[in-house]
Parts: structure tokens; C-alpha cells; sequence
């Protein structure tokens, strides 16, 4: 068995492979890649593709409700604060 864990996922602003990047994502969109991702214990994003009972995960829908919201556009305005206190927690030294 081969771990399959394709998140996050994205594409680079400026990528020079633009479709083919677009054609990797909808691949891992897809029901066949979801289902493979199911398969080895991680939540789908796709509601057609089955989790296996052994897992006892929450449906994909169920998991984003309960799942910590993110306020991207302050987490980048607090990156440099946020990155100073972590340091100061693990004795990161610069």
C-alpha cells in the first residue's frame, strides 16, 4: 500500500505548465483520486466517494462544519508577530 496524501494543492501564479498543472488538480478532484485518498484513512473532499466504516471518519461536510475557520488575509497581516512568538516558544534561534 502507497500513502496517498495530496493536500494541500495548488497552483503557482505564473506556473510555466498552466494546463498541465490544471489537469494534475482535476485528477486529484476526480471521484477515482478521492476514492483512493478514502481508501487510506483521509477524509475525501468529494460527498459521492465512500469512507470506509474501518476509519470512522466524519463525512466531508460534516468535517468542514466542525473544522477552526481561518482568516487568511490576518494571518498574513500577523505572520511576522506570529512567527516571532513560535520562535520564542520553541527557542528557534535566527
Amino acid at each position: 500500500m502507497i500513502p496517498v496524501v495530496p493536500s494541500p494543492v495548488a497552483i503557482f501564479k505564473g506556473t510555466p505548465k498552466l494546463d498541465a498543472a490544471k489537469k494534475f488538480v482535476d485528477y486529484l478532484l476526480s471521484k477515482e483520486a478521492q476514492t483512493l485518498v478514502a481508501k487510506q484513512g483521509t477524509i475525501p473532499v468529494r460527498e459521492d466517494v465512500e469512507i470506509p466504516a474501518k476509519f470512522n471518519l466524519p463525512a466531508p461536510k460534516a468535517a468542514l462544519e466542525k473544522s477552526i475557520k481561518i482568516d487568511y488575509k490576518e494571518a498574513v497581516k500577523a505572520k511576522e508577530d506570529t512567527i516571532k512568538k513560535f520562535s520564542g516558544i520553541m527557542q528557534v534561534k535566527k
